[in-house]
């Protein structure tokens, strides 16, 4: 039982270390992947927005508010990447 736990935690571990380092080249899945992943985490981002405005509980709005730092981080994470991406692919048509 104890093996089978391990193997399992270290399957997660290493499934968990692969997210950590982003993939060179970016497919066309992986586009459509993170188009779609940044579009869900601006319409989260504008409701928080909307939300903590409207909440008049300072704890709650609180809460609102920390969320709506996290999904924005992780946003701008994912822009960076492509950023990053866009300016590599645009490097490298230059050196042809």
């Amino acid at each position: 039982m104890q093996a089978q736990a391990g193997q399992s935690q270290g399957q997660m571990m290493q499934g968990s270390q692969g997210l950590q380092t982003p993939p060179r080249v970016i497919s066309g899945k992986d586009l459509d992947y993170l188009t779609d992943q940044m579009s869900w985490l601006h319409g989260a981002i504008k409701k928080f927005h909307h939300y903590a405005k409207e909440c008049r509980d300072p704890q709650v709005r609180q809460f609102i508010q920390q969320a709506c730092q996290t999904h924005q981080k992780q946003y701008d994470l994912l822009l960076k990447h492509c950023q990053n991406q866009a300016q590599s692919a645009n490097a490298g048509m230059g050196l042809q």
